[in-house]
């Protein structure tokens, strides 16, 4: 991982441990090289997840991780702030996105993000409880040519005041999104 901008440790919050991965929302990142394990099969099982502490509330269309630009033929997963601190996060298969939006506010205070891909449905996990609705479909993840970033995204005008944690893509959906989990 690389830190761009003054991304940095920082003790001020911290889920685990002393310090936590800080963006500013002042054009920090956290980026992870391009790995063609990024892109996934046709109904793959996933889980892309990860801790934060979000500082305030965002402004509408902030980014705060993803992979590619904001065109769909370049994009494979982003997330995103929407009015009122929900967040929206989705995949692209090169043509077309699928995207959940949850309904809870991630304002001021750590909150585990886990978007759950199972089963021809993703969806969207805060703190253990699936929120908005699923995603029915059986695309694939594309794979795009451009690093994994937390803080900003695909769209570099665009940046979240956050602190980050425990980010993780896995090949398995690693919970259960319809039972719940903690």
């Amino acid at each position: 991982e690389t830190a761009v901008d003054g991304a940095h440790h920082d003790n001020v919050q911290a889920k685990f441990g002393t310090t936590s991965l800080y963006c500013d929302g002042t054009n920090d990142e956290i980026t992870i090289a391009d790995n063609i394990d990024y892109s996934m099969a046709s109904d793959q099982p996933f889980t892309w997840e990860w801790w934060m502490y979000v500082n305030g509330t965002p402004a509408n269309n902030t980014h705060c991780a993803g992979q590619g630009t904001d065109t769909r033929s370049t994009m494979a997963w982003w997330s995103r702030f929407n009015n009122g601190g929900t967040i929206t996060v989705a995949t692209c298969n090169g043509t077309t996105q699928r995207n959940v939006t949850c309904t809870t506010n991630l304002s001021n205070a750590w909150h585990h993000i886990a978007y759950i891909h199972l089963s021809g449905k993703s969806y969207l996990c805060i703190d253990g409880s699936s929120e908005g609705t699923p995603s029915s479909h059986t695309d694939v993840v594309q794979n795009v040519a451009y690093p994994f970033t937390f803080g900003g995204g695909n769209n570099s005008a665009s940046h979240v005041a956050a602190w980050f944690e425990g980010m993780r893509l896995s090949r398995t959906a690693r919970y259960d999104p319809i039972n719940g989990f903690t």
